[in-house]
């Protein structure tokens, strides 16, 4: 089963004002939604991606599973959002302090205009920017080839593995081509993983529904025999006209002759048997 902590969200989970809905989500888990089960689905990812919230312990199991099955894309993104926004707090900074040292040191070079100066920031923010996006290149390749191919695993995680290996495999061998490793990587996920949680899935859909039949009977049972009970009253004191006006004159002898108390006790002997066998004590002797 997936297990699905709550660790505290990120600043940049909080102060994300949008996020990649990709177009497979729809194809492999809201098609097999009911349309409850859409709208929470859709409620789920949203909260996650934009306030970083987790689903809490009373989250539809179903939909548990799917949102554990694209949250490393979500996670993804929103590392990638980190990494640059970081990256380029770090560039400014140095471009400043740069700046900042040649004008404090560097008194005999010529003054340059504004205009040269600016030229040249950008052209060393641009250089910068360049290794940037060298460097986060290949993870940006693989994510589009994950995307143009439809795969169902993640991509996060198969860059992460090889990357942490050096990109060598099980046995030793180099990657000489990364999309043949994706290819192999995504067959061995759809052969031995996805089945699994598919399955996992089915198991814990089938589990609620049969918890929810127990209780549905648990309910009518307890319905019936609350109307059982409630005819078996009603009949136990019901009586013949005879009784009735039996009943009633023993009332009025207990009562003196008083009418209304008469009534009030028979009133009484509806809802307490004692009181009910008192006023047919002695009927047909």
């Amino acid at each position: 089963m997936n297990n699905i902590t709550n660790p505290a969200p990120s600043a940049a989970a909080s102060e994300r004002k949008a996020f990649i809905f990709y177009s497979n989500w729809y194809d492999d888990t809201l098609q097999s939604l009911s349309r409850e089960e859409q709208g929470e689905f859709l409620l789920t990812v949203v909260r996650y991606a934009v306030r970083g919230e987790l689903p809490g312990d009373d989250c539809n199991p179903v939909i548990r599973t799917m949102f554990g099955l694209i949250r490393p894309a979500i996670d993804a993104d929103l590392q990638k959002y980190d990494r640059i926004a970081a990256n380029n707090r770090k560039r400014a900074e140095m471009n400043h302090e740069r700046c900042v040292e040649n004008q404090r040191t560097d008194h005999k070079k010529p003054i340059i205009s504004n205009q040269e100066s600016t030229i040249s920031n950008q052209e060393s923010s641009s250089d910068e920017e360049k290794k940037e996006e060298e460097a986060l290149a290949r993870f940006a390749d693989v994510e589009v080839y994950w995307q143009q191919r439809g795969f169902k695993s993640s991509a996060r995680e198969f860059y992460d593995f090889y990357d942490l290996r050096q990109w060598v495999g099980r046995r030793g061998e180099r990657i000489s081509s990364w999309k043949k490793a994706a290819c192999m990587w995504e067959d061995k996920f759809r052969r031995d993983v996805l089945p699994v949680r598919r399955r996992e899935a089915e198991v814990e859909a089938r589990e609620l529904r049969q918890q929810r039949q127990a209780e549905n009977r648990r309910i009518r049972e307890a319905e019936r025999e609350a109307r059982e009970a409630e005819d078996a009253q009603r009949g136990a004191h019901a009586v013949t006209r005879e009784q009735g006006r039996y009943m009633y004159d023993r009332a009025l002898r207990l009562t003196d002759g008083d009418e209304s108390a008469a009534m009030a006790l028979l009133k009484r002997s509806s809802q307490d048997p004692n009181i009910f066998r008192r006023l047919l004590e002695g009927y047909g002797a």
